[in-house]
């Protein structure tokens, strides 16, 4: 029998049971979910490749947070909170934080076949899209008035 390794993965997945993000995003319980205070090194804005699309985590201290990513002329931006050490995203999806330090940021869904991604703190918003860096840029009051 010979199976091409995606059709085998995915016969596997239907015998044997993978997590999805379908079951967690139609049990979608984002507004009652209580965020916590974010982890100091966590708060501010991370960047990093998501599959194709350039991600942009942005964080509070008080466990709000922003998820924006973009590829091609698909842009999105999203709630989240920061409850139980994960990353909670409003459409009903989550992230399993791996590891943060102060530059880096190790996160993983925790679904069929993720993989890790890595994300660095990315304060000036540098390596943001340009979609995201022009949404999550702080807004600077006027100068002149007319």
């Amino acid at each position: 029998m010979n199976i091409k390794p995606p059709i085998a993965a995915t016969v596997l997945c239907l015998l044997y049971g993978c997590a999805s993000p379908t079951s967690h995003m139609i049990n979608n319980n984002f507004i009652a979910i209580v965020k916590e205070p974010t982890p100091s090194k966590m708060i501010g804005s991370w960047s990093g490749t998501m599959g194709p699309y350039l991600a942009t985590f942005q964080w509070k201290s008080d466990g709000s947070g922003i998820f924006c990513y973009s590829w091609s002329t698909y842009d999105l931006m999203q709630k989240l909170k920061y409850s139980k050490g994960e990353i909670q995203i409003q459409d009903g999806t989550k992230l399993e934080i791996k590891s943060y330090s102060d530059s880096t940021m190790t996160v993983r869904a925790p679904y069929f076949m993720a993989q890790d991604t890595l994300l660095y703190k990315d304060n000036n918003l540098e390596n943001a899209s340009l979609f995201c860096g022009s949404k999550l840029k702080p807004k600077t009051a006027s100068l002149g008035s007319n």
